[in-house]
Protein backbone atom coordinates (compact mmCIF):
# COMPACT_ATOMS: atom_id res chain seq x y z
CA UNK A 1 0.00 0.00 0.00
CA UNK A 2 1.40 3.21 -0.88
CA UNK A 3 1.48 6.46 1.03
CA UNK A 4 -0.99 8.02 -0.68
CA UNK A 5 -3.28 4.51 -0.01
CA UNK A 6 -2.77 5.09 3.13
CA UNK A 7 -3.02 8.73 3.82
CA UNK A 8 -6.16 8.25 1.36
CA UNK A 9 -7.59 6.01 4.32
CA UNK A 10 -6.88 7.75 7.24
CA UNK A 11 -8.47 10.86 5.77
CA UNK A 12 -11.78 8.80 4.83
CA UNK A 13 -11.55 7.16 8.82
CA UNK A 14 -11.03 10.88 10.40
CA UNK A 15 -13.87 11.94 7.88
CA UNK A 16 -16.09 9.83 8.92
CA UNK A 17 -15.46 9.98 12.94
CA UNK A 18 -15.68 13.81 12.23
CA UNK A 19 -18.76 13.22 10.26
CA UNK A 20 -20.42 11.03 13.53
CA UNK A 21 -19.33 13.55 16.05
CA UNK A 22 -21.12 16.68 14.03
CA UNK A 23 -24.24 14.27 13.66
CA UNK A 24 -23.89 13.52 17.47
CA UNK A 25 -23.63 16.94 18.27
CA UNK A 26 -26.34 18.31 15.99
CA UNK A 27 -28.68 15.79 17.48
CA UNK A 28 -27.79 17.21 21.03
CA UNK A 29 -28.69 20.82 19.92
CA UNK A 30 -31.76 19.68 18.52
CA UNK A 31 -32.96 17.88 21.37
CA UNK A 32 -32.01 21.16 24.04
CA UNK A 33 -33.35 23.69 21.73
CA UNK A 34 -36.74 21.55 21.86
CA UNK A 35 -35.83 21.54 25.76
CA UNK A 36 -35.33 25.32 25.96
CA UNK A 37 -38.59 25.93 23.56
CA UNK A 38 -40.71 23.84 26.08
CA UNK A 39 -39.14 25.71 29.09
CA UNK A 40 -40.28 29.00 27.31
CA UNK A 41 -44.10 27.81 26.31
CA UNK A 42 -44.30 26.16 29.80
CA UNK A 43 -43.08 29.53 30.96
CA UNK A 44 -45.52 31.52 29.28
CA UNK A 45 -48.67 29.04 30.30
CA UNK A 46 -47.43 29.93 33.40
CA UNK A 47 -47.53 34.07 32.96
CA UNK A 48 -50.81 33.66 31.49
CA UNK A 49 -52.58 31.93 34.54
CA UNK A 50 -51.07 34.04 36.55
CA UNK A 51 -52.59 36.83 35.04
CA UNK A 52 -56.20 35.39 35.01
CA UNK A 53 -55.85 34.54 38.76
CA UNK A 54 -54.78 37.81 39.78
CA UNK A 55 -57.79 39.34 38.11
CA UNK A 56 -60.12 36.64 39.69
CA UNK A 57 -58.52 37.60 43.34
CA UNK A 58 -59.49 40.99 42.13
CA UNK A 59 -62.85 40.81 41.23
CA UNK A 60 -63.89 38.31 44.08
CA UNK A 61 -62.26 41.11 46.43
CA UNK A 62 -64.49 43.91 44.69
CA UNK A 63 -67.46 41.32 44.90
CA UNK A 64 -66.96 41.58 48.76
CA UNK A 65 -66.74 44.82 49.03
CA UNK A 66 -69.35 45.40 47.59
CA UNK A 67 -71.52 43.09 49.64
CA UNK A 68 -69.87 44.51 52.98
CA UNK A 69 -71.34 47.94 51.19
CA UNK A 70 -74.73 47.04 50.41
CA UNK A 71 -74.93 44.12 53.31
CA UNK A 72 -76.06 42.12 51.12
CA UNK A 73 -72.95 38.45 50.40
CA UNK A 74 -74.34 36.96 47.50
CA UNK A 75 -73.08 33.42 48.34
CA UNK A 76 -73.23 32.09 44.97
CA UNK A 77 -71.15 34.47 42.99
CA UNK A 78 -68.28 34.25 45.85
CA UNK A 79 -68.62 30.62 45.34
CA UNK A 80 -68.51 30.21 41.61
CA UNK A 81 -65.29 32.55 41.91
CA UNK A 82 -63.49 30.57 44.86
CA UNK A 83 -64.00 27.48 42.46
CA UNK A 84 -62.61 28.78 39.39
CA UNK A 85 -59.42 30.24 41.15
CA UNK A 86 -58.75 26.97 42.32
CA UNK A 87 -58.87 25.51 39.32
CA UNK A 88 -56.74 28.33 38.21
CA UNK A 89 -54.26 27.38 41.51
CA UNK A 90 -54.56 23.45 40.12
CA UNK A 91 -53.05 24.22 37.17
CA UNK A 92 -50.72 26.66 37.99
CA UNK A 93 -49.09 24.14 40.33
CA UNK A 94 -49.13 21.26 37.35
CA UNK A 95 -47.54 23.75 35.01
CA UNK A 96 -44.91 24.67 38.02
CA UNK A 97 -44.36 20.86 38.46
CA UNK A 98 -43.72 19.72 34.46
CA UNK A 99 -41.19 23.27 34.43
CA UNK A 100 -39.01 21.73 37.14
CA UNK A 101 -39.28 18.56 35.55
CA UNK A 102 -37.86 20.22 32.23
CA UNK A 103 -35.38 22.22 33.76
CA UNK A 104 -34.40 18.98 36.81
CA UNK A 105 -34.40 20.80 39.58
CA UNK A 106 -32.85 17.94 41.91
CA UNK A 107 -35.20 17.77 45.13
CA UNK A 108 -33.38 17.51 48.41
CA UNK A 109 -34.19 13.95 50.05
CA UNK A 110 -33.94 15.30 53.78
CA UNK A 111 -35.95 18.60 53.34
CA UNK A 112 -37.97 18.42 50.24
CA UNK A 113 -36.97 21.37 48.59
CA UNK A 114 -36.31 22.47 44.97
CA UNK A 115 -32.28 23.41 44.18
CA UNK A 116 -31.19 24.67 40.87
CA UNK A 117 -30.65 22.19 38.71
CA UNK A 118 -26.30 22.51 39.22
CA UNK A 119 -26.76 22.94 42.92
CA UNK A 120 -24.41 20.08 44.63
CA UNK A 121 -25.58 20.70 48.10
CA UNK A 122 -29.03 21.84 49.04
CA UNK A 123 -29.28 25.31 49.25
CA UNK A 124 -31.65 25.20 52.25
CA UNK A 125 -30.54 22.62 54.76
CA UNK A 126 -26.86 22.17 52.90
CA UNK A 127 -27.28 18.46 52.08
CA UNK A 128 -25.66 16.75 49.84
CA UNK A 129 -28.04 16.28 47.11
CA UNK A 130 -28.62 13.22 44.55
CA UNK A 131 -26.45 13.28 41.37
CA UNK A 132 -28.30 12.76 38.00
CA UNK A 133 -26.57 10.29 35.86
CA UNK A 134 -25.61 10.25 32.35
CA UNK A 135 -28.71 9.36 30.48
CA UNK A 136 -30.52 11.22 33.48
CA UNK A 137 -32.94 8.71 34.21
CA UNK A 138 -32.16 8.16 38.14
CA UNK A 139 -30.65 10.10 40.87
CA UNK A 140 -27.49 8.72 42.62
CA UNK A 141 -28.26 9.19 46.36
CA UNK A 142 -24.77 10.28 47.36
CA UNK A 143 -25.70 10.22 50.78
CA UNK A 144 -25.87 6.61 51.16
CA UNK A 145 -23.59 4.62 52.66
Amino acid sequence: MSFFEKLGDHVEYFGQKSKKVIEDKANTLGQKSKEIVGIARLNIMITQLEIDLKDKYTKLGAIVYKSYREENLNTFTLEKLCHEIDVLTEGLDELNAKLDELQLKPICPKCGEKNMNQAIYCSFCGNLLPKKTEDNSDYIDLNKK
